[in-house]
C-alpha cells in the first residue's frame, strides 16, 4: 500500500467515527483525568494525534491549560474539532496541520524499495524529531502522544509489508523517533504521557462495555498468551527509553503503565495503557 493511501484511510476512518463519540466517553474520561493529575500547573499542552479529539475533554483540560496546542495530519478533523467546541475553549486552541507527526511518510516507500542504508536508519530519529519539534512552538509543560504511536507502527507495516526484511528495524527505529519527540518537546520538570492501544478484540477476547475490569491483570494475561502488539508493549517501552542516551538524559517513565478499556464504537474495542514520561534536568533544560 502507499504512503498517499494510507493518509486517506486515516481520514476516511476519522470521519467515520464522529458518530461514535458515546462509547469514547469512558476513554475520554481516563484520558483527561490523567493529564489532569500529572499536569496540576496547566501552562501549554501539545496533543500529538489528536485527530477529532474524542480522546480528551478539551473543556476540562481548557479549565487548567492556557494554551492547547493540537497536532495531526488530517486538517479537516482538527477544524472540525474546534468548531464543535465552545468559544471560551476554542479561543484556547492552536492548529498545527498537517503535520506528519511520525516523520516518516516522506521516506517509508523508500524504506520497502531498499533506497536506504543502514547509516540513515540510525540518524532517523534524531532528524526526524528535530523535523516536527522545528515545526512546533514547544517546548510545552505537556505533551500527549494520544494513541497515536499504533497507527505510525501500522502504516509502516502496511506500506513494507509484513514480510519485509527492513520491517523490525522499521518499527524500532520509528519507536526510538517517537521518543525522542516526547522528550524533545516537553519541559525541564514537566511530564509527557504516552498513550497507546496494545491488544484489541480483533485478537482477544475483550470485556464488553460496562465491565469492571482489572487492567493491569488483563494486561498480563494478554501478554503471557502472546496477544498483545508486539512492539508496544510497555516493558519494550520503556527499556527502549533508557537505552536510547537522547531520551535517558531527559528524563524517565514511570512504572507501571495505567490501563483501560477503550470501546471504539459498537463492535470494537482497544485495551489501552498510559506511560508518564516525567523529564529531568536534561538537554531540555536550554529550550
Amino acid at each position: 500500500m502507499s504512503v498517499r493511501a494510507e493518509i486517506k484511510q486515516q481520514k476516511s476512518a476519522n470521519k467515520a467515527s464522529l458518530k461514535y463519540d458515546q462509547y469514547f466517553a469512558e476513554h475520554r474520561r481516563r484520558q483527561t483525568d490523567l493529564i489532569l493529575a500529572h499536569n496540576p500547573h496547566g501552562g501549554r499542552i501539545c496533543i500529538l494525534g489528536a485527530g477529532n479529539c474524542m480522546d480528551v475533554d478539551l473543556p476540562r483540560i481548557s479549565e487548567v491549560f492556557a494554551e492547547i496546542h493540537l497536532v495531526d495530519i488530517d486538517r479537516e478533523a482538527l477544524e472540525g474539532a474546534k468548531r464543535r467546541l465552545p468559544a471560551t475553549v476554542a479561543r484556547k486552541i492552536h492548529l498545527h496541520t498537517p503535520v506528519d507527526v511520525s516523520g516518516a511518510n516522506k521516506t517509508l516507500e523508500d524504506w520497502r524499495n531498499f533506497k536506504v542504508t543502514e547509516e540513515v536508519l540510525l540518524e532517523f530519529p534524531a532528524r526526524a524529531a528535530d523535523e516536527i519539534k522545528a515545526r512546533l512552538p514547544g517546548p510545552f509543560d505537556c505533551v500527549v502522544s494520544s494513541c497515536l504511536i499504533s497507527q505510525i507502527l501500522l502504516t509502516c507495516t502496511r506500506v513494507l509489508g509484513e514480510e519485509h526484511p527492513l520491517l523490525q528495524a522499521g518499527l524500532i527505529t520509528l519507536l526510538v523517533a517517537h521518543l525522542r519527540l516526547l522528550a524533545a518537546l516537553t519541559k525541564p520538570q514537566r511530564n509527557a504521557l504516552w498513550i497507546t492501544d496494545v491488544s484489541s478484540s480483533e485478537i482477544a477476547p475483550l470485556p464488553p462495555p460496562g465491565s469492571q475490569v482489572d487492567g493491569a491483570v488483563l494486561l498480563q494475561t494478554l501478554a503471557a498468551t502472546n496477544r498483545l502488539f508486539t512492539y508496544l508493549q510497555p516493558n519494550l517501552i520503556t527499556d527502549l527509553a533508557r537505552q536510547d542516551p537522547q531520551v535517558s538524559a531527559s528524563g524517565d517513565f514511570a512504572d507501571p503503565p495505567e490501563t483501560w478499556l477503550w470501546h471504539n464504537g459498537p463492535h470494537r474495542s482497544f485495551l489501552v495503557y498510559a506511560l508518564i514520561f516525567s523529564a529531568g534536568n536534561g538537554p531540555n533544560d536550554s529550550a
